[in-house]
């Protein structure tokens, strides 16, 4: 049975490092606003060419995964760490 397209991405998304954005034209004005949207499970968008700009949340990265949330119109960065144990759902 083939894997989906997502699947196969949340294989590859173990990296150390990912940079991404917020989704469906959402946007953060602070780093402490962007920071709670991830690890909350909200959807955001990787800006890889690997990934191909997949959406993706905190529930696709591997714990210990360092995260580049990007903010305030794409202009400001706040690295945060993928950790499971707090998410709401």
């Amino acid at each position: 049975m083939a894997n989906s397209i997502h699947e196969d991405i949340k294989k590859r998304i173990t990296k150390d490092y990912v940079v991404i954005s917020p989704a469906y034209g959402r946007d953060y004005k602070s780093s402490r606003d962007a920071a709670a949207a991830f690890t909350s499970g909200v959807d955001f968008r990787m800006e890889s060419i690997q990934f191909g700009g997949a959406y993706c949340s905190i529930r696709d990265f591997a714990p210990g995964v360092k995260v580049e949330v990007r903010y305030n119109k794409l202009q400001r960065v706040v690295i945060v760490e993928a950790k499971h144990d707090h998410l709401t759902v």
